[in-house]
């Protein structure tokens, strides 16, 4: 298991700094101790996103890990969670 770090910048407002925790291809997006979301790779749908509590699979054919992560972090700012 990996454990990275992501800083996301906003386009106005302060940066939100989140940690990436799990294998090459699946990660759990954690601010804090609270699970955000999660972030997969899948053959056929590129990189997607799925918010913590929601079934479902969101921004699917995304082309890198951090695009997935920062579509899931600008839907949570606009739910107002971060």
């Amino acid at each position: 298991m990996a454990t990275i770090k992501y800083k996301w910048q906003p386009g106005t407002g302060e940066a939100v700094e989140v940690l990436l925790f799990g294998t090459g291809l699946t990660y759990r997006v954690l601010l804090s101790r609270d699970t955000l979301g999660f972030v997969e790779y899948h053959q056929l749908y590129g990189w997607r996103w799925q918010r913590a509590g929601h079934a479902e699979q969101r921004g699917s054919r995304l082309a890198t890990r951090d695009c997935a992560v920062s579509a899931l972090m600008f839907a949570l700012r606009q739910e107002g969670k971060v």
